[in-house]
């Protein structure tokens, strides 16, 4: 009789595998009589295919967590890198042309004849600040804004 009634609780299961709420009720009975289960012939596997079913969601879940967190944090580190490599450009191009700018500018002085107190004072900046900028653009007159920048950023083609 209570084979019976066990095969008809299985059949059930099988009709209802999808239902989370069905299988628990269902996994339920069965850990409760888990000897009558094993006794019964055959339903030891089905028991068993029960079990696995389980266990699987169960790894399905634990890999999906796993994955996701390391999706999250490959995402994390490519926004991350992705940000300072547009500041650093961002600043890099920033400081370039309010480089360029002082070039131009300074040249332009240059070429009136003027002096680097002079220029220092037109610019409203100290003498030291500008020394350097002013001792390479007069040392090389001929050279355009873009040569100078190189030379003085230190990125001249040798």
């Amino acid at each position: 009789m209570a084979e019976k009634y066990l095969r008809k609780l299985i059949e059930n299961y099988m009709d209802h595998k999808e239902s989370s709420l069905h299988r628990s009720m269902i996994e339920t009975i069965m850990r409760a009589n888990q000897k009558l289960f094993q006794e019964v012939n055959g339903m030891s596997d089905i028991f068993m295919e029960i079990v696995q079913e389980k266990f699987d969601r169960k790894l399905r879940e634990e890999v999906d967590k796993v994955v996701e967190a390391a999706v999250e944090e490959a995402v994390e580190v490519a926004v991350e890198e992705a940000t300072e490599k547009a500041v650093k450009e961002t600043t890099e191009k920033a400081v370039k042309e309010k480089l360029t700018e002082r070039i131009s500018l300074i040249r332009k002085k240059c070429a009136r004849n003027k002096s680097l107190a002079r220029i220092a004072d037109d610019l409203e900046t100290d003498t030291d600040e500008i020394r350097f900028l002013y001792e390479v653009i007069s040392k090389n007159p001929e050279k355009t804004v873009e040569e100078l920048y190189q030379i003085i950023s230190g990125k001249a083609q040798k």
